[in-house]
This record gives structure tokens, C-alpha cells and sequence, in this order.
């Protein structure tokens, strides 16, 4: 069997995986996975960012826009822990992502040798997958289950890689063929959607909370609402599931949403609940009402909020499934008010937009922002007073795309995730809408 050295056998599991860029900072101990990427340098990009930090969010921010897995590396040491940042961005907003981190030599484990460091223990509660190559005879098929790990669990993949260990040459086992399909999907129990069905025709006030479970499904969305009548609420990371001039649409909820989702939420006598496990339960209903929650994962069915009927199953079918089963609303009262309050609050908003006092307030610099985003614009917002702005006052369709740290809530995420636009959509507007203080946490990128 002809041989290969272990680094170029790592870099065709990537790229078995359809990987073609990554983000990083090369140095000693990760140099043997950076020279076999020369070797293929007119089909993989490396991005050299200025901290590792950039990295790991950039990635994130690529998987968030796109689905595909993003990939950071960096050496040993100080270079992992620099990722930590961006790899719990991804943790806690549920996308793969693959870390390529550097370690010592393997002759010199244990010896307290310069930048080494328990790296495995430091990713223990980050990773889905973590391992640290004990030999380079299987590299490729550790990164080829990394990568499966990463995508079947939304989550972290570790691979720690002594540097002298990919230098070795071993037997080419990169012609067996990689299983890459994505995890399935599931269809919902029918008895799950005639229950919902019930509640939901019974219903006169009934409220739709959509997170970003339900993107790929805004279709199937907008005409199960516009049947039957139903207003809805996004999680702050699922802007753009619905357009903001959508008439149904009453924006967002919480600390940085508006008073109109506040209100219907209170008053609703239904919660339906769409690929979200929000967690800002304060603003959820107070009362005991009925509740149905759609998701893939049956660990969030219930996890926030007592649910009556849990469907486990792709929203996209559930959706076109309840939509096809539930009557007609031609009127309902409870719309009808919660669109009052919503023209009200719009109102509200004008003026701030429309406000023209110096210094220049950010509500302006928003209304200006409006008159110039494309329709396919891709939004990178940081955390901070910047996610109010963004938020609130841009108005975005179904083909821009917006992406943010929505559960982590890191700043300097805004640069990271245009960059990632860039290179996602080199052809596509992208904006990345910052304060100061986040932008200075990255701005040597």
C-alpha cells in the first residue's frame, strides 16, 4: 500500500468533507498541518487572522450563514485558549464547527515541556469531540469523525495534534469512501399534529415564537400564519425568517424587544413555540395557557415552558403538515388588536429614526443604514447597545441573512462574521453593525 505523510492525510479528510478554507494562526506546533496546506493552495484557502479569537467566531459566523462546518486552527497552548471564545459561540448557538489545535511534540508529553498544556481537559466542556492523535496512522479517520460528530451533534469537534505525529509517513487510507450525508431528517408523528391541530382551531389568541429552526422553512411559515391568522414574535437570531414589514410580524422579544410581542404574548390563550428553546423565560406567558412546542431535538419539548403537545420533527414538514389540517381563519379580534399596538409602536419608531437632534442618534444612523442595504445584504450585528439598533430599526427581507452571538452574547463578533460573509458571499453586501467597544476588541483584523 503506498504511503502518505499524516498531515496530508488530514488535509483530504477535509477536503473529503467538501472543506475548502479555514481560519487561523500558524506557529510551531501546528506548522506540519500548515505546510501539507500549501501543497493544495490553489484549492484551499487559509485566512490568517491577528487572534485566534477571529478565527473560531469567523467560523462560527461562516456555519451560521451557510450550514457548511466551519474550521479554526492554531497552535498549542495560548493559541487553543484563544479559541475558546468562538468555540463557545458555536457551542451554545448549536453549529459544527472543527478546531485544528497544535500540541508538543508527543516525545515530549508530560515533561512540562514549553506551551504544553492539558488541552483535552480544557475542551472538555466545549466539545462534542475531543481527541488528542496518539499516532498518525488513523488521522484521517479521526478527522473524518470529527467532522460526522460535529455535524450530527451541532456542535464542537477537537483535534489535537502533536506536531512530530503528522510529519510521519503512514499507509494512504484516503481512498476509502466517506459517508458525508447529513443527519436525516424527521418526519413528525401524525398523532402529534392532530393534537396540535385541536388547539390550535379551539384557539382564539394564539401567538407563534420562530427561532432559527424554523429558517429553512419560511414558506411553509408564512402560509400556515396568513391561514390562520396568528401573529408572530422571533428569537433575536431569527430575523430575516419572516420579513420585518410582514404584517404579522410584531418583532422581537425580551429586554430588546418590542412592547407589542410583550403585550400579545400575555394576553395569548396559545403558545405555539417553532425551533426555539428560548431562555428568556420572564417574557414567556405568565398564565397557564396551552402550549405546542416543534422541534428536532425532544430534549428542549418542554425545557422552558410546560407544553401540552411536543412535536419532534423538521418544522418545514410539521408546518405544511398543520397547515393542511387546520381550518380557515377568515377574521380574528385578537390580530386585529395586536396590529393596532404594532402600528403604535412603528410610530414610536419613525420618530426615533426620524430624529434629527446632535449628536447623531444611532436610531438615524440605522434609517440611514435602511436606505442603502440590498436586498440579499448580509447582516453581521456585535453585542452590546448595537444589538438594540440592529434589531429594532433595520428592516430586513427573507433574502438577507443576519447572524449574531445570540446565546453566548460575545462582543466583537460583528467583524468575525462579515468577514465570514465575505467569504461565504463574496459577491453580496455585507455590513457588520458594531459599537465602538466591540469593534476594539478585534480590530487588528
Amino acid at each position: 500500500m503506498a504511503k502518505i505523510k499524516a498531515n496530508e492525510a488530514l488535509v483530504k479528510a477535509l477536503q473529503a468533507w467538501d472543506i475548502d478554507h479555514l481560519y487561523g494562526i500558524p506557529g510551531d506546533s501546528i506548522d506540519a498541518v500548515v505546510d501539507s496546506l500549501r501543497t493544495v493552495r490553489d484549492q484551499f484557502k487559509f485566512y490568517h487572522v491577528r487572534h485566534e479569537e477571529v478565527a473560531s467566531l469567523a467560523a462560527a459566523g461562516y456555519t451560521k450563514l451557510t450550514g457548511k462546518i466551519g474550521v479554526a486552527l492554531s497552535i498549542g497552548g495560548p493559541g487553543l485558549i484563544h479559541l475558546l471564545n468562538g468555540m463557545y459561540d458555536a457551542k451554545m448557538d448549536n453549529v459544527p464547527q472543527l478546531i485544528l489545535s497544535g500540541q508538543t511534540n508527543s516525545t515530549a508529553l508530560g515533561t512540562k515541556a514549553f506551551q504544553e498544556t492539558n488541552l483535552q481537559k480544557l475542551c472538555e466542556d466545549v466539545a462534542v469531540y475531543n481527541h488528542q492523535i496518539e499516532k498518525g496512522d488513523n488521522v484521517f479517520e479521526i478527522v473524518n469523525e470529527a467532522i460526522r460528530t460535529a455535524y450530527e451533534q451541532k456542535g464542537v469537534a477537537v483535534v489535537i495534534c502533536p506536531n512530530d505525529l503528522l510529519t510521519e509517513k503512514i499507509k494512504d487510507t484516503t481512498n476509502k469512501p466517506v459517508d458525508t450525508s447529513r443527519p436525516t431528517v424527521v418526519s413528525p408523528k401524525y398523532k402529534d399534529i392532530k393534537k396540535a391541530v385541536k388547539l390550535i382551531n379551539k384557539s382564539k389568541k394564539p401567538v407563534m415564537l420562530i427561532g432559527v429552526g424554523a429558517k429553512h422553512a419560511k414558506d411553509e411559515l408564512r402560509e400556515f400564519i396568513e391561514m390562520a391568522k396568528i401573529p408572530v414574535i422571533h428569537s433575536l437570531p431569527a430575523k430575516t425568517i419572516l420579513p420585518d414589514d410582514h404584517p404579522y410580524s410584531i418583532g422581537n422579544l425580551g429586554k430588546i424587544g418590542t412592547k407589542t410581542s410583550y403585550q400579545t404574548m400575555q394576553e395569548a390563550d396559545l403558545l405555539i413555540m417553532v425551533g426555539t428553546n428560548y431562555p428568556y423565560v420572564d417574557y414567556l406567558p405568565k398564565k397557564n395557557i396551552k402550549a405546542i412546542q416543534i422541534d428536532t431535538n425532544p430534549k428542549n419539548i418542554g425545557h422552558r415552558f410546560n407544553i401540552n403537545v411536543g412535536i419532534v420533527g423538521d418544522s418545514k414538514i410539521a408546518l405544511h403538515q398543520l397547515t393542511e389540517n387546520i381550518k380557515h381563519v377568515a377574521e380574528r379580534p385578537f390580530l386585529n388588536k395586536t396590529l393596532e399596538r404594532k402600528a403604535v409602536w412603528d410610530k414610536w419608531m419613525e420618530q426615533d429614526k426620524n430624529n434629527n437632534s446632535k449628536p447623531l442618534r444611532p436610531e438615524r444612523l440605522m434609517a440611514s443604514i435602511n436606505k442603502f442595504i440590498k436586498d440579499d445584504a448580509v447582516i453581521s450585528a456585535d453585542v452590546g447597545t448595537a444589538t438594540v439598533w440592529s434589531t429594532r430599526y433595520l428592516n430586513l427581507g427573507v433574502n438577507n441573512k443576519f447572524i449574531i452571538s445570540s446565546w453566548l452574547g460575545t462582543m466583537g463578533c460583528g467583524l468575525p462574521g462579515a468577514m465570514a460573509s465575505k467569504i461565504a458571499y463574496p459577491n453580496r453586501q455585507a455590513i457588520a453593525i458594531a459599537g465602538d467597544g466591540a469593534f476594539q476588541m478585534v480590530m487588528q483584523d
